[in-house]
């Protein structure tokens, strides 16, 4: 008996099961594969088109200047060069579509041979999809009013992909961080299970209106304020044309625009501050477990129930010259209109910024602070090493309200100044109110787009360079 005879034979491995689903998620990445394919070879021959007229060009132009003096008079004749970043970013293009394209292929690939991991891959893919699809066809249908075939394939593929992928048993969403599902639960999903179903169509309900809301009173008329900035409409509003970009950059690098800004980011730096630390100081003052202090805390936060135009009455007459109590002519200076129309924003969100403050206090461990006064620390030092890092949140919070309530400042100004006097205290929001007429639609909303754009870039500022100072205490 030799050794041979002693080993256990080596069962064959079954193939790996495939199911109908997953088999149709791999047809529908081969069908996106083709698209992109062709997209990326049509983008990288206009681009090689291109670039070999432009050479062609350059080698012609040095034929014909043998012999000539260089400084002849249009020795080189329009080669089309200030075009060559178009060149460029259609081969760039056609490169990517060109990779998009065989990754596609070979995740298909992976998908018929079973591979566990290529079903994560290929359903973030798919999102990310999804995405750009939903951003060309909000632009080609909304914008522009244009029905383009490819925006709604690149929304409406992905979409069957990722219903194959569940049909097939996977999860049709992205995974997190963690390398786990972000929508939580394992990474094999049961289609079939009445569970599953009812837990996504329920999901589906409660996202419903809020996708609704969002669309009706968000997207949608954003999308109509970047149709009408790269268009001009007639005297009548009848008839329009396209313009191009070229409408945005001039009003965004325009005097009234950059005017409108500085009067703007003014009005912020004199409402923000001084309205965030007026807040903190009372709410610290009215913090306080004495007998009779709702009645104070109440008073404080009162200005929170006054409207605009209340509180712009209020200080036009605390203001005027001839019959105000202060009897200051700042409303009608221009170096000091914007700080006269500022106390009115300042008074009249006091209670808001007072009321969240002194709820954060109120949530402040008084564990906390007693330690601290058994180390010896003052009022001061208590507030600065204690108190301030654990409300540190709601001052975040605040900061970005303040600061999104002064971009849109418009009542006041209205009321107060009517943007005078001679233009001083006319903000971006104040210019935007005065091109109504249908001919100046397109400049009023290419400056509400910048205005967006700077609230954004101005919030999102303040998100990554507080956060890190912000302590978020469990």
């Amino acid at each position: 008996m030799t050794a041979a005879d002693h080993l256990t034979p080596i069962e064959p491995v079954p193939p790996p099961a495939r199911s109908a689903g997953l088999t149709g998620a791999a047809v529908g990445l081969f069908l996106q594969a083709v698209i992109l394919g062709v997209a990326g070879a049509v983008a990288a021959v206009q681009a090689l088109g291109l670039t070999l007229d432009l050479l062609v060009g350059i080698v012609w132009a040095l034929v014909r200047s043998v012999g000539i003096d260089a400084g002849t008079p249009d020795l080189f004749p329009d080669l089309a060069i200030d075009n060559l970043d178009t060149y460029l970013l259609l081969a760039v293009i056609g490169a990517c579509l060109l990779l998009l394209s065989r990754h596609e292929v070979r995740l298909g690939q992976a998908l018929l041979a079973g591979d566990p991991e290529a079903v994560p891959s290929a359903v973030g893919l798919q999102w990310w999809f999804l995405g750009i699809g939903a951003l060309f066809a909000f632009w080609t249908l909304v914008i522009t009013e244009d029905a383009v075939l490819f925006p709604v394939v690149a929304v409406v593929l992905p979409l069957v992909v990722l219903a194959l992928v569940a049909i097939g048993g996977g999860r049709p969403f992205p995974r997190g961080a963690g390398g786990d599902s972000s929508f939580g639960g394992s990474e094999r999903w049961n289609f079939r299970s009445r569970t599953e179903r009812r837990e996504a169509l329920l999901a589906l309900v409660f996202l419903a209106p809020a996708f609704a809301v969002f669309y009706g009173f968000f997207f949608y008329p954003l999308g109509r304020l970047m149709h009408f900035a790269v268009y001009q409409q007639n005297r009548t509003g009848t008839a329009e044309r396209y313009v191009g970009f070229g409408q945005l950059t001039d009003v965004l690098s325009g005097d009234e625009f950059r005017e409108g800004l500085q009067h703007t980011l003014t009005y912020v730096l004199f409402t923000v501050p001084a309205g965030l630390v007026l807040g903190i100081v009372l709410a610290v003052v009215a913090n306080r477990r004495l007998r009779g202090i709702k009645f104070f805390q109440t008073v404080l936060s009162s200005t929170v129930a006054t409207s605009v135009a209340v509180a712009s009455v209020i200080f036009f007459v605390l203001l005027n010259p001839q019959v105000g109590y202060f009897k200051v002519n700042w409303l009608a200076e221009p170096d000091q209109v914007l700080f006269g129309v500022s106390l009115s924003s300042i008074w009249q969100n006091l209670g808001l910024t007072f009321i969240i403050v002194l709820a954060g206090l109120q949530a402040v461990p008084d564990e906390l602070v007693e330690s601290a006064t058994l180390d010896g620390a003052g009022p001061i030092r208590r507030f600065f090493s204690v108190t301030l890092p654990i409300i540190s949140p709601t001052l975040l919070f605040l900061i970005v309200v303040l600061t999104v309530f002064a971009f849109q400042a418009f009542a006041q100004i209205d009321i107060l100044t009517a943007g005078g006097p001679a233009g001083a205290s006319e903000t971006l929001v104040f210019k935007i109110f005065q091109r109504q007429q249908p001919i100046d639609l397109g400049e009023g909303s290419a400056m509400a787009l910048g205005l967006f754009g700077i609230t954004f870039l101005v919030t999102m500022g303040q998100f990554l360079i507080l956060d890190r100072r912000v302590h978020y205490g469990s």
